[in-house]
């Protein structure tokens, strides 16, 4: 699962495991890219998503952002980004939707 990059974040829900890997070692030449860094795993391992939709962060056109970290709220987990930003994530598909900002 780490691919070579490192984690910053992992988090394991039902049947999944969604890891954010540290920006720092991903560019747009790597795989996954550098604001797409969340991706889910099966538990065999076997990836199932690359996360999407971070273009839809109000703060996109000040520069790359990418995500940071992992939080739960009952049943609903939510992805932290750089700049302040919190996304709901659809664990069956990997979109997120701008929730909040977290200045």
């Amino acid at each position: 699962m780490s691919q070579g990059f490192r984690i910053l974040d992992k988090c394991e829900i039902a049947d999944k495991v969604v890891v954010v890997y540290n920006w720092d070692d991903l560019g747009e030449d790597t795989e996954p890219r550098i604001g797409e860094n969340v991706v889910c795993y099966d538990v065999s391992g076997k990836k199932l998503w690359t996360v999407n939709g971070m273009q839809d962060d109000q703060f996109w056109n000040v520069g790359p952002n990418m995500f940071v970290g992992i939080r739960r709220k009952g049943d609903e987990v939510y992805l932290n980004s750089f700049r302040c930003s919190s996304y709901r994530l659809e664990l069956e598909t990997g979109a997120v939707i701008f929730h909040e900002s977290l200045k």
